[in-house]
């Protein structure tokens, strides 16, 4: 069963953030931050009883140093 009302349709909630950093850096991604609360925020999504009035996506991207490609390549 899904966790959003039928009568959503097209509507959805997009929660987004890039895991990459720049190239030849060692280290976490400069957004390590942002990636930790978005898994959090769908473990809680996942578990919780209550049913969502809009579909809720996460894109974890990749390519933001280099120009937002991840991101692009998402909504193209």
């Amino acid at each position: 069963m899904p966790k959003y009302e039928s009568e959503a349709g097209e509507n959805a909630i997009l929660v987004s953030s890039h895991i990459d950093t720049f190239l030849n850096v060692c280290g976490a991604g400069d957004c390590s931050s942002c990636v930790a609360v978005m898994l959090e925020l769908a473990r809680s999504v996942s578990q919780s009883a209550h049913r969502f009035k809009n579909s809720v996506i996460f894109l974890f991207n990749t390519g933001e140093e280099e120009g937002f490609n991840g991101a692009h390549s998402f909504i193209t």
